[in-house]
């Protein structure tokens, strides 16, 4: 199940990429983010992850988990690195909606990271609540600090 989780978050990538951008070329009217996401709150959310596997993982598995996140982000920051070139060649009209689709795919990212995978796979409920939803607010997640703090948190108020 986790692995399925896994699968699914790339496919919801991969379509937040391209939908608005098919929407508007098939003349549909687009409303675009008015919230910007940057490459730098993407790396603040990805240097938590990596951070966070100290406490997460055993010890002989944090190295493998923090270099497979460290592999993960390369790869993030390629594809951005294409979708930048891509964009440079694009007409305005299009290219502005392009745009939009890579900063929704940067919201996207940026709500993975900060939940840290801990809500995929078989999870409890007390995880859910903790974790961030697919459906909140930029606000809501621009102030979300992670799962790991929300989570010590709410560990706290049991003690």
């Amino acid at each position: 199940m986790y692995v399925c989780g896994v699968i699914n978050q790339g496919i919801t990538l991969r379509e937040v990429s391209v939908y608005n951008l098919w929407r508007h070329l098939q003349g549909e009217k687009v409303v675009l983010s008015k919230t910007q996401f940057t490459d730098a709150m993407i790396d603040e959310a990805y240097a938590a992850f990596i951070e966070v596997q100290k406490d997460v993982a055993e010890q002989d598995e944090q190295a493998a988990f923090q270099q497979s996140i460290h592999k993960e982000q390369q790869c993030w920051k390629d594809w951005m690195a294409c979708r930048a070139t891509i964009a440079r060649n694009l007409p305005a009209d299009i290219r502005k909606v392009y745009d939009d689709c890579t900063n929704l795919i940067k919201r996207t990212k940026l709500l993975q990271l900060k939940n840290q995978n801990r809500t995929l796979g078989l999870t409890s409920e007390d995880a859910i609540e903790c974790a961030l939803s697919d459906e909140c607010s930029d606000k809501e997640l621009l102030d979300y600090p992670g799962f790991d703090k929300v989570w010590e948190q709410y560990l706290a108020e049991f003690e």
